[in-house]
């Protein structure tokens, strides 16, 4: 009775592991994997990441002999040289937390690879054990650390626009990473500042709903730029805001610039002179007239040489600057050469600048009329010769003696004929 009641109580003992049965193997050793990290997060692509894995073992026994091999594919790999294997000569049971191993790999990224999660895995055996035991797939995050858009170029039609006309702002963006992104929303900083330039036709925002990885899309602008906007490059403020397919907002901004400014009119011509034939000295006056919208400096005139004159004063004149709608003038004192005739030419050559530092340069060619005697006289220009004059008077004179002479001798004879 006795040792069927202690056999029952032996048998109810080892079924729920309070002692263990007599001859029993005890567990055998078990590994775990588990991902401790990845660095940097997420991978970049076309740069490198460093996974470390722990491996544990949480069996009984001690595991050895162990070998672990990392099983990758695109966009991982491997540098050459660089082993996917991994040896340890024991790894012992987890009552032992120092045997705990850390197993790390460095991975290149492929420079195209999509923004998204990629599986990494591992395979181990153990001792004589030629069975491979796979591991659960790991997730290893790619994509750029921030959703980054490139504003590739911008180009304005025309690209200096004339106060009170409109130009045409093209801004092309570029999708820089290996992601989607959406709801990009480009806003120009028109408003609330000394920027002389309104939207026309629409307003200064645009949308793009979607710009997929590595893609370009243009938006455009129409503005007009003030009636009274003084000539000069006025920097325009961008600003971005965009999310990624995750739902994460980013914001950039940049700066843009625009040119205002026309192209310069500048007109010269003869003004006055007092010479008028060859053979003559006198001054001549150049003027310089500004008819364009936009003023213009630094201007600077120089009188060539030539064998029809002498010019005796500089023939190199600072006029500085000439506002639009206004005027300068330069003076010249020259010696016509009595082989000029009918006109003498003044070649002048004129540079100057408009209000963006744009040089200009331009050669003109004056003529100075030159007139003979007879048509200074026909066209009163100068006052006719007294000569003549005086020659009838002359005649007059003598004409006049003569004929008192005749008189006065008939009256002696008439008178001498009485007696």
């Amino acid at each position: 009775m006795r040792k069927t009641a202690f056999a029952m109580a032996l048998t109810v003992m080892m079924m729920i592991g309070i002692v263990p049965a007599f001859g029993a193997t005890p567990t055998a050793s078990k590994l775990t994997v588990t991902l401790l990290n990845q660095d940097p997060f997420p991978a970049e692509p076309g740069g490198y990441v460093d996974v470390r894995f722990l491996i544990e073992n949480v069996g009984t026994q001690q595991a050895e002999d162990v070998s672990f091999e990392l099983i990758y594919n695109y966009p991982f790999s491997l540098d050459p040289g660089a082993s996917a294997m991994r040896y340890y000569g024991s790894i012992r049971a987890s009552a032992d937390e120092d045997q705990e191993a850390i197993m790390a790999y460095r991975l290149r990224v492929d420079a195209d690879a999509i923004d998204g999660i990629s599986k990494l895995s591992l395979r181990y055996k153990k001792g004589a054990d030629d069975i491979w035991h796979p591991t659960d797939d790991f997730d290893v995050r790619v994509g750029s650390s921030n959703a980054v858009i490139s504003i590739v170029d911008v180009t304005a039609d025309p690209s200096h626009v004339s106060p009170g006309d409109t130009v045409d702002v093209s801004m092309r963006l570029k999708n820089m990473v290996g992601t989607g992104l959406k709801d990009i929303k480009v806003s120009l900083g028109l408003s609330g500042t000394d920027v002389p330039f309104a939207p026309v036709d629409s307003t200064n925002e645009k949308v793009i709903k979607r710009l997929d990885p590595g893609k370009e899309q243009a938006v455009e602008f129409k503005l007009i730029a003030e009636s009274d906007a003084a000539s000069g490059v006025y920097k325009i403020p961008v600003a971005i805001t965009y999310s990624d397919m995750d739902g994460e907002d980013y914001t950039m901004a940049a700066v843009t610039s625009l040119v205002v400014g026309s192209t310069p009119d500048l007109s010269v011509i003869l003004d006055t002179t007092d010479i008028r034939s060859s053979g003559s000295k006198g001054e001549v006056t150049v003027k310089f007239v500004n008819r364009g919208l936009s003023d213009v400096k630094f201007v600077n005139v120089v009188l060539e040489g030539s064998d029809l004159y002498k010019v005796f004063s500089p023939t190199e004149l600072y006029l500085g600057n000439i506002d639009s709608d206004d005027y300068e003038t330069a003076d010249f004192d020259l010696y016509i050469e009595k082989a000029a005739s009918g006109a003498v030419t003044l070649p002048l050559q004129v540079t100057y600048l408009d209000p963006n530092n744009k040089e200009y340069s331009m050669r003109v060619e004056l003529k100075v009329p030159l007139y003979t005697a007879e048509q200074l006289e026909q066209y009163g220009l100068v006052q006719k010769s007294g000569v003549g004059i005086y020659l009838g008077v002359v005649v007059v004179l003598v004409v006049g003696f003569v004929l008192w002479r005749r008189w006065r001798k008939k009256r002696r004879n008439h008178n001498g004929m009485k007696k």
